[in-house]
């Protein structure tokens, strides 16, 4: 596990997850465990020891999959001292701090291969947002037309 210091700051990616927070460093993303599991009041040491034991054999096919030398696979911030973790791995660890997640994450992919198509309600909600202005919205709410 190597140490970043020189990291492009931290942006959201996922905005069901706004403390999930992802940086760039050269050719790899990673996401950074320690501030989300503070985040949700829990013990960062406890669950990343956690997450890299239980779900070990994603972590192992995941980085042979995507070509990601062991050495790749997890950092350390040197300003923050927070744990880093490649982002193939933001879903599995997402499933593990978060085991009502990991079912809708299953549950939404079993309607994805049954269906062909499956959008959260905060996707449908971002998108009228962004089709809509405000006053139309307002203006339709108890419209049954559209």
């Amino acid at each position: 596990m190597g140490t970043i210091d020189n990291h492009q700051g931290f942006k959201l990616r996922f905005g069901e997850f706004p403390d999930l927070l992802f940086t760039a460093i050269d050719t790899r993303t990673y996401f950074d465990m320690t501030h989300f599991l503070q985040s949700m009041n829990l013990d960062p040491e406890e669950k990343i020891a956690e997450f890299t034991a239980g779900f070990a054999l994603w972590i192992e096919h995941l980085a042979k999959m995507y070509g990601i030398p062991p050495d790749e696979c997890f950092a350390v911030d040197a300003a923050t001292k927070h744990s880093l973790a490649e982002e193939s791995f933001a879903l599995p660890f997402l499933c593990c701090t978060d085991p009502v997640f990991g079912a809708y994450l299953l549950e939404s992919m079993t309607q994805m291969l049954l269906n062909g198509i499956v959008c959260s309600d905060s996707y449908v909600l971002m998108q009228a947002q962004v089709r809509f202005t405000p006053e139309e919205l307002i203006a339709n709410r108890n419209n049954s037309e559209l």
